[in-house]
């Protein structure tokens, strides 16, 4: 199979070579796969691209365009697990998919799953008292317009979601003044960016033996750019949710809500850091 991955870009390498050795071959060399992923050539280049997205942003709006850094913890993401891969005709290969960026092939999280973790939150918020209370909380932290009620939140909540995230009956359209959700990059790693994991899924019989579904994860100790273009509203730029302090409030939903597939048995989680680029 080595013979076989000659490829240094992580997406082709994983979407078609792997694919094509598990078409050949009764079984794979998963070791081999992530020998090449991991090579340092694949580092420098999402350390170059990081650098030159991360500064391609700020150009656009040092501030409210800034990216905002993360570091994996243990035990990593979890990111295009609804991706089909399995071919069901080798021994051993990864069963699930994995989210690449089709040019770079650097771990890319879309937009589209970033927008839909945070404004999910803010929907709860609606109608779920916890919810309300938590945004409530983060507020008052972040904000620098004094001492935020819940009730402040209810009355300005509704105009947010509609401005930034999208029409309840539409959420696609924000009248062109919504915030641009580009996505989460992988920018850095000094160690193995990606490693191989396994879900044991015991289905609707606790009794089951479970048959182990192995996976690919962004390993712990990975630098990821969350890239949201927060743009100023003139709706919203006197209240509680001007641009600068949803951005705050984004940074807090990433961190205490984490980002990708499988966060309520821990992946996805992450802790913000200061990266400089180099």
């Amino acid at each position: 199979m080595g013979k076989e991955i000659l490829s240094n870009n992580m997406n082709y390498a994983f979407q078609v070579e792997y694919q094509y050795c598990a078409l050949k071959q009764q079984c794979v060399d998963n070791r081999e796969l992530l020998r090449i992923v991991n090579n340092e050539n694949n580092k420098n280049i999402i350390k170059a691209w990081g650098y030159e997205h991360v500064e391609a942003l700020k150009c656009i709006d040092p501030i409210n365009c800034s990216p905002m850094c993360f570091k994996t913890q243990y035990p990593g993401m979890v990111i295009g697990m609804g991706y089909p891969h399995q071919t069901g005709k080798a021994t051993g290969e990864i069963q699930v998919g994995f989210s690449f960026d089709y040019v770079t092939g650097a771990p890319y999280y879309p937009g589209s799953s970033l927008k839909g973790i945070i404004r999910s939150v803010f929907d709860q918020a609606v109608g779920n008292d916890l919810y309300l209370e938590y945004i409530t909380d983060v507020l008052n932290e972040v904000s620098d317009r004094g001492t935020v009620t819940q009730e402040n939140v209810k009355a300005d909540i509704g105009d947010c979601i509609n401005d930034v995230f999208g029409h309840a009956h539409n959420a696609d359209v924000t009248d062109g003044t919504g915030d641009i959700f580009y996505g989460a990059f992988v920018i850095a790693s000094d160690k193995d960016i990606i490693g191989m994991d396994s879900i044991t899924p015991h289905g609707t019989d606790p009794t089951k033996n479970p048959v182990p579904i192995t996976m690919l994860r962004i390993m712990p100790d990975v630098t990821i750019a969350v890239m949201i273009n927060v743009r100023e509203n003139k709706k919203l730029e006197d209240t509680i949710f001007d641009c600068k302090t949803r951005k705050k409030l984004y940074q807090h939903i990433i961190e205490d809500f984490g980002m990708g597939a499988k966060r309520n048995v821990g992946y996805g989680s992450v802790v913000e850091i200061v990266y400089t680029t180099k």
